[in-house]
């Protein structure tokens, strides 16, 4: 987020680590009570400080819909909505592909688009971390790939994303995963004949 003024700030009590993409850690110093508008909960405008973050405060879509939100993001524009009001909007950075809030350009934000009704037949019970690694090379990312789809053998994943079934995948395509694929151990053992 840009711009962020704080209401309050404490030193925190329960300070929290995070992993940045070089591998490092950083720790939380600080709760700060954001200064965003008052139709949020003081959970929801509540962040954790990090002295060492340089790009600026993260904001958790997970406590937003939490709240009772409705986060809608489409190419170059987020939403976050509740009850109907759009309450915050933000852009997307281009040369990071990362969602920026201005919170001192919050008012009055322009109304979202209406939502079309998805249904779903999956329920989700777990809560998931995302984390997006800006510097990681494209082998680390084909590794990664490979390994969320539990490894499978290389004619079945090119087959898959030649199906289309990986099309919400940023840059997994048949070239990339012919270039970059290395072959994994893991592919090997979930292939073994059991005994």
């Amino acid at each position: 987020m840009k711009n962020t003024k704080c209401l309050s700030m404490t030193p925190t009590k329960n300070p929290i680590s995070a992993r940045m993409p070089d591998g490092d850690s950083i720790i939380s110093s600080h709760d700060a009570v954001l200064d965003m508008t008052r139709k949020l909960s003081e959970r929801a405008r509540t962040g954790h400080v990090f002295p060492d973050l340089q790009s600026g405060p993260l904001l958790s879509l997970g406590v937003m819909c939490d709240d009772g939100c409705t986060v809608i993001l489409h190419a170059d524009i987020l939403y976050i909505t509740k009850n109907g009001e759009t309450l915050l909007t933000g852009v997307r950075n281009r040369s990071n592909g990362m969602w920026e809030i201005d919170l001192a350009d919050q008012a009055p934000p322009a109304p979202a688009p209406p939502l079309t009704p998805v249904t779903n037949s999956l329920s989700v019970n777990n809560a998931i971390a995302n984390n997006v690694l800006a510097e990681a090379t494209k082998p680390d990312l084909c590794r990664y790939y490979h390994a969320a789809c539990f490894s499978p053998v290389k004619s079945t994943w090119l087959a898959a994303i030649k199906n289309g079934h990986f099309a919400s995948w940023p840059g997994l395509t048949e070239d990339f995963v012919k270039k970059y694929y290395e072959k994994s151990i893991n592919t090997s053992l979930g292939h073994m004949h059991q005994t």
